[in-house]
């Protein structure tokens, strides 16, 4: 493993009570690719949502995913790894291509780009899901997520901007019966989401509600 990543996984492992307030703040960062704090559970596949923010005209763009222990990524029956670009953030005539490989650090590497210098449209959102396995073993509590050699490009190569890493925290969650189901919009004296961010309105997925889990269907 890398001396960086294992040097973040070192320090999460370590402070794991404090790891929500380790994620990387990326709202000073005006191009990079990042990760928001989520929940799932135990046991389940589900999709991991890998958005881009950007000012300048993005034509591709590289980063490296690290996932915890217990959290593998989803392959096909023929070993294809389970992803795509959301077309959402694609131009009209998109002809954009999506490339993932495994590396010997356990990381895996994306690579997207645009042999027409077509670049993404909007400004914030998910440009990449990802499909990932929890397995049933895994213990109750926070893991890092982290990105890694964050590299976007614009048309012009010489042109693009760098990030070293992006920590963000997936939640674990063993039971969710033992969580309270509430209404999306129910009001309550205080809601904050995983990331410690106050709210109005609670979301779907695991909320934090008048100091206890929440998880909204």
């Amino acid at each position: 493993m890398k001396k960086t990543a294992l040097f973040v996984l070192m320090l999460c492992i370590g402070q794991a009570l404090t790891l929500r307030a380790q994620n990387t703040d990326v709202s000073g960062i005006k191009n990079v690719v990042y990760i928001t704090p989520f929940s799932a559970q135990v046991g389940t596949q589900t999709t991991l949502s890998i958005n881009m923010k950007n000012t300048a005209a993005i034509r591709g763009f590289q980063f490296d995913l690290y996932l915890p222990e217990g959290v593998t990524i989803g392959k096909s029956a023929k070993g294809k790894i389970l992803c795509s670009l959301n077309p959402a953030r694609l131009p009209e005539d998109d002809a954009h291509t999506i490339k993932v490989a495994e590396q010997e650090n356990g990381t895996f590497r994306f690579l997207v780009n645009s042999m027409d210098d077509e670049t993404f449209t909007g400004n914030d959102g998910e440009v990449i899901s990802v499909t990932i396995n929890l397995a049933e073993t895994m213990a109750d509590g926070d893991y890092p997520i982290l990105l890694e050699n964050i590299k976007l490009s614009e048309s012009d190569i010489s042109k693009y901007y760098t990030t070293e890493s992006v920590l963000t925290t997936l939640t674990v969650v063993n039971d969710v019966t033992g969580i309270q189901s509430v209404s999306a919009n129910k009001a309550t004296k205080s809601i904050y989401n995983l990331a410690g961010q106050k709210m109005k309105n609670t979301r779907k997925g695991v909320n934090i509600v008048d100091g206890k889990k929440v998880l909204v269907k």
